[in-house]
């Protein structure tokens, strides 16, 4: 039996032609595709929230800490959850919210942010804020900063924050506010 070996050839199972989709079934399949994309509900590949005044108080020269301040407007039927922002202007941005307990203000850093559906959430001094943190360089009043929030379904979401100088009238000072009267 030498030199008789059995040789075996596996087939695959493949048709011998393949089936290509007519013009008109393509470009049903891609209107339906589009349509599937834009009829989508807000929070699967879209991004129903608006980011209106925001503003980062100015701070003295050196300072390694400042606070954003913004309003948040979700104009979808479900709520959303910031959870990340981040600013080429800063080497780290946290999310942040002031606290009373006992008479004392405690910052607590959050993983997570609540913008209802059909509401706003205003950020603003000793309440939400944005913890700016290592300003990369220096800040004058009138700089426009980039910052990205990201959100619980993936979307991000692009904006700027105005350095504004001192208080503006009507606002508390807090924390991140140049020297003055806490309140």
């Amino acid at each position: 039996m030498k030199g008789k070996g059995v040789k075996v050839r596996m087939k695959m199972m493949m048709p011998k032609t393949r089936a290509r989709l007519s013009w008109p079934t393509r470009r049903r399949s891609l209107a339906a595709a589009c349509m599937l994309w834009f009829a989508c509900p807000s929070g699967a590949w879209a991004l129903d929230v608006a980011l209106k005044a925001g503003y980062i108080p100015a701070a003295p020269s050196g300072a390694k800490v400042l606070a954003g301040y913004m309003t948040l407007h979700n104009r979808g039927t479900q709520p959303i959850f910031l959870t990340e922002a981040s600013s080429e202007a800063f080497e780290r941005v946290e999310l942040h919210r002031s606290i009373r307990q006992g008479g004392m203000v405690r910052m607590a850093q959050l993983g997570r942010i609540e913008i209802p559906a059909q509401g706003a959430l205003e950020f603003k001094p000793g309440d939400y804020h944005l913890m700016l943190i290592g300003p990369r360089r220096p800040l004058s009043p009138g700089t426009m900063v980039p910052i990205l929030l990201r959100f619980d379904n993936g979307a991000a979401l692009s904006g700027r924050l105005m350095v504004q100088a001192a208080h503006l009238p009507g606002q508390r000072p807090d924390h991140h506010s140049p020297p003055g009267p806490h309140q």
